[in-house]
C-alpha cells in the first residue's frame, strides 16, 4: 500500500490492530510521509485486520471507526448482549474474556512500568465475567411518542439506548431494568409526558442478599407530585415503597455495611470481597499500631483495619459517605476509629503540623488520583508503609513517580473488578526506603 502524505478526516485506510490501549480501544500504527500515526478504533481486537474511517485527527494520533473487518482476530468472540455495539456501557465484550484480561493487564502494566514498577505479582480474575454489577445509574427519557426510554447512553452521545437486557447486571437488577419502563409509565405524573425529551435518572441496586432489587426514581419534588419514588422489584412482584430512604446493604469481606445510592461503593460486590481480602493480608503482614486511611468512604476498608491496629484515623470529604461511615462504625461497635470529614490535603496539612506519625497509610482515591500537593504532604509525614488502591493506572503512575522518591515497591497486584470494560483495579504496596 502506498504511503499517504498526510491523513484527513474521512480517509478510509487499512490497519493492523497491534494492541489494546488503556482506554479499551484497539490501536495500530499507520505510516504517513512525516512519521507514524497511532490510530485508535473502538470494537477492534489485537490481531484484527480492518478498514477504518478517520473521524478525528490530533497532532500524532487519530481516532477512527471500523468500516470493514478484513481478517478477524482469533481472540474475537460473539458478544453476549444484543445491545453491545450500540450501548456505551461495555467496550470489550467482543474479545474472549481470558484474552481480554490479559490485554487489560498488559496495558496497565505498560503504564505502571513508566513509574518504575515491574511485573504485577498477580493478576486476579473475578468470580464471573458477567452478572457482577450490583448497582447502576439508569438514564431515563420521555420520547416523542410519549414512551419512556431507559438504559445507558450511546458511546460518545447523550442518546439513551433503550435496553431490554444487560448481561453485566446481577439478575435481580436486570429484572428491575426490564420492568422499569412499565413502572415509570404507570406512576409518573401525566404532565411529565407532555414534555418531550424530559430526562432524569433512576438508581438500581441489589437488595442484598435477597432475590430482589430496589429502584430509586431520581425526580425532584416539583416533578413527582404524590408518586412513590422507591420500588422493590422481585421475580413476581413490583412493590411501591413510598418515601422510604433508599439505603442498601453490601458485603465488605465477611461484614455487611450500609450505603446509599449517592455514596461510593464498588459496583462489583463479589470482587470487592477479594479487594478487601488483599488489603487485610497486607495489613496483617505489616501489623501496624496506627493507621491513616484517606478516602475512607462508608468504611469498606476501615471496619477491617480497626481490627488490626490500635488506632485508625479515617479521612473522608463526602458528607454522605462520612455520615454513613459513622453509622457503620456505631452499628458494629467499633471504638478505635477517629473519623475526620475533610479533604485529603486539609487533613494531611493538619496532621503534618501536629507532627503525627503512622505505621501505615491506606489511600483509595477517585479516578483523578491524589496529585502533587497531597503526595508531597504524604512524603513529609512519611508513614512506614503505603498501600495505594487505584482504579486508574494513569493517575496511579503519576503519583507513584513522586512517591518512589522516598519509597520502594514491595509488590503490586491487578484485580479485574470491571469485566467487559477497559477498567482495572490496582493495589500497590510501598515501603519507606530511608
Amino acid at each position: 500500500m502506498s504511503e499517504k502524505a498526510s491523513l484527513k478526516v474521512g480517509d478510509i485506510i487499512e490497519l493492523e490492530i497491534e494492541a489494546l490501549a488503556p482506554t479499551g480501544l484497539g490501536t495500530g500504527r499507520y505510516q504517513v510521509q512525516d512519521g507514524a500515526f497511532a490510530i485508535f478504533v473502538p470494537y477492534a481486537a489485537p490481531s484484527d485486520a480492518i478498514k477504518c474511517r478517520i473521524v478525528r485527527i490530533f497532532k500524532r494520533y487519530a481516532e477512527a471507526e471500523m468500516v470493514e473487518l478484513l481478517k478477524p482476530s482469533p481472540y474475537r468472540t460473539v458478544p453476549f448482549c444484543s445491545h453491545y455495539f450500540e450501548c456505551g456501557s461495555c467496550s470489550l465484550m467482543h474479545i474472549d474474556y481470558s484474552k481480554q484480561l490479559e490485554f487489560k493487564a498488559d496495558a496497565a502494566s505498560f503504564v505502571l512500568s513508566r513509574a518504575g514498577l515491574g511485573a504485577p505479582k498477580e493478576i486476579i480474575a473475578p468470580a464471573a465475567p458477567l452478572r457482577y454489577r450490583a448497582r447502576a445509574e439508569i438514564h431515563c427519557k420521555i420520547a416523542q411518542n410519549k414512551k419512556v426510554q431507559t438504559g445507558y447512553l450511546k458511546r460518545r452521545s447523550k442518546k439513551v439506548v433503550n435496553l431490554k437486557e444487560c448481561k453485566i447486571l446481577v439478575e435481580p437488577c436486570e429484572r428491575a431494568l426490564i420492568v422499569l419502563p412499565e413502572i415509570l409509565e404507570k406512576y409518573l405524573p401525566s404532565n411529565i409526558f407532555l414534555r418531550n425529551d424530559f430526562y432524569f435518572k433512576t438508581a438500581l441496586f441489589w437488595k442484598y442478599p435477597e432475590d430482589a432489587a430496589i429502584a430509586w426514581i431520581r425526580l425532584k419534588q416539583k416533578h413527582r407530585e404524590k408518586m412513590p419514588r422507591v420500588f422493590q422489584i422481585s421475580e413476581d412482584k413490583i412493590e411501591p415503597l413510598g418515601e422510604v430512604g433508599p439505603h442498601f446493604k453490601f458485603p465488605s469481606g465477611n461484614i455487611e455495611l450500609v450505603a446509599h445510592p449517592d455514596s461510593f461503593t464498588q459496583v462489583n460486590w463479589e470482587g470487592n470481597k477479594q479487594l478487601v481480602k488483599e488489603v487485610i493480608e497486607i495489613t496483617s503482614e505489616i501489623r501496624p499500631e496506627k493507621i491513616l486511611e484517606l478516602h475512607s468512604g462508608v468504611g469498606n476498608f476501615t471496619v477491617h483495619l480497626a481490627k488490626l491496629a490500635d488506632r485508625v484515623v479515617a479521612v473522608e470529604a463526602g458528607k454522605k459517605e462520612a455520615s454513613l461511615l459513622t453509622k457503620n462504625l456505631e452499628m458494629l461497635g467499633i471504638k478505635n476509629v477517629v473519623s475526620k470529614r475533610a479533604t485529603d490535603k486539609r487533613a494531611l496539612e493538619k496532621l503534618a503540623k501536629d507532627g503525627a506519625k503512622f505505621n501505615f497509610l491506606l489511600c483509595d482515591p477517585p479516578r483523578g488520583g491524589m496529585g502533587k500537593d497531597v503526595v508531597d504532604l504524604i512524603l513529609s509525614i512519611a508513614p512506614d508503609n503505603v498501600v495505594y488502591v487505584s482504579c486508574n493506572p494513569t493517575t496511579l503512575a503519576r503519583d507513584l513517580k513522586m512517591l518512589l522518591k522516598k519509597y520502594k515497591p514491595v509488590y503490586h497486584k491487578l484485580l479485574d473488578l470491571f469485566p467487559q470494560t477497559p477498567h482495572i483495579e490496582a493495589i500497590v504496596w510501598l515501603k519507606l526506603s530511608f
